[in-house]
């Protein structure tokens, strides 16, 4: 549903709640780019921290096919296939630290990071337009102890 429809539609009944999910987000570089799971969990920093090649027990025809591919990609630079593949169709998102993906496009136009104090947090979601959240800094903002 275009935005303007959803205007029309929450100036008739105020009270209505409309709600829409993408995988990118409704801006950024990659809005209007298919996601998959993968790839969120890609960009976000969580794969690199899964594990490494060598942790791997795979078949042995798996082993020659992932050598294969591994040296396709060796073939090109980290920069040029995110050039060729990143904003396309392709099931593709380079497999970012947390502090890579606080620096990606996408990322810092979303607003997903912010720095308090000096330490990275992701920034709240989903987002609301009515309601904004925040990250708070600390538990006394939210918990009454009285």
């Amino acid at each position: 549903m275009s935005r303007s429809a959803q205007r029309r539609l929450m100036t008739t009944d105020p009270q209505l709640v409309y709600g829409c999910m993408t995988g990118w987000g409704q801006n950024g570089p990659l809005a209007n780019s298919a996601g998959h799971d993968i790839n969120y969990v890609a960009i976000i920093g969580a794969l690199s921290a899964i594990g490494t090649r060598e942790g791997c027990n795979d078949p042995a025809k798996w082993r020659e096919l992932s050598e294969q591919i591994a040296t396709l990609f060796a073939s090109r630079s980290h920069a040029k296939w995110r050039a060729l593949l990143e904003g396309t169709d392709a099931c593709f998102a380079p497999v970012l630290t947390q502090e890579e993906a606080a620096q990606h496009p996408h990322m810092q136009q979303r607003r997903v990071y912010c720095d308090i104090d000096g330490v990275l947090h992701a920034a709240p979601a989903p987002r609301f337009s009515r309601t904004p959240g925040a990250v708070r800094e600390s538990v006394q903002d939210t918990i009454d102890w009285g």
